[in-house]
């Protein structure tokens, strides 16, 4: 690490090197010891044309830092090839969504036009159902309700039948669900990407 590799220079400069009066650095002690270590690690004092103890502890302090910038620097380029990954991933999962949504917006378009033309055939019915058949229904059920004796024509009840016939098919459309589960040999629905097929 960045400390052992600093530790090292120092301990090693300490114990081989000499000051600039000659004297074996080890000989020395406290600050004497510190500083003559930290000129030799700087190419010797700056009588002698080296860059003195400033330099020591520059040249030092890049020795601690160079392994700490490496690591540092290998950390963020892994953190930024897992952002990167990250990124990709919430990308396709984005595009995945946007086309499920516009397929359903297709499907919603497509069903709404079915509404539209199912409720105008209803509207359509039910103006031929008030037109021609809900007055005379009206009257034969007051005549059922109060017993009377039924005595009507033949178009009368040709025009009842009609209405009933009438009545119930939009019954049947009214009641008839929009959306019919596609199903499987076994009765189960069709699921596909997590939602239930409809039969079209």
């Amino acid at each position: 690490s960045g400390a052992a590799a600093g530790f090292a220079v120092y301990s090693g400069v300490m114990a081989f090197a000499a000051a600039s009066t000659g004297t074996p650095i080890a000989a020395l002690s406290g600050a004497a010891a510190y500083n003559a270590t930290m000129a030799a690690i700087g190419g010797g004092s700056l009588a002698a044309g080296g860059m003195g103890m400033a330099g020591g502890a520059m040249i030092l302090g890049t020795a601690v830092a160079a392994p700490l910038i490496a690591i540092a620097g290998w950390a963020y380029d892994r953190h930024a090839t897992k952002a990167l990954e990250n990124a990709h991933q919430c990308a396709c999962d984005v595009e995945r969504a946007v086309k499920k949504m516009n397929l359903a917006r297709e499907h919603f378009a497509k069903v709404n036009q079915y509404v539209d033309e199912i409720l105008a055939a209803l509207n359509r019915m039910h103006a031929v159902f008030i037109k021609h058949y809900f007055e005379p229904l009206k009257s034969m059920h007051s005549v059922i309700t109060t017993q009377q004796d039924i005595s009507v024509s033949d178009d009368v009840i040709v025009l009842i039948d009609h209405g009933y016939s009438l009545a119930a098919i939009m019954t049947d459309i009214i009641t008839t669900p929009l959306f019919k589960p596609r199903k499987q040999e076994n009765g189960e629905a069709v699921i596909k990407d997590n939602v239930i097929e409809m039969e079209t």
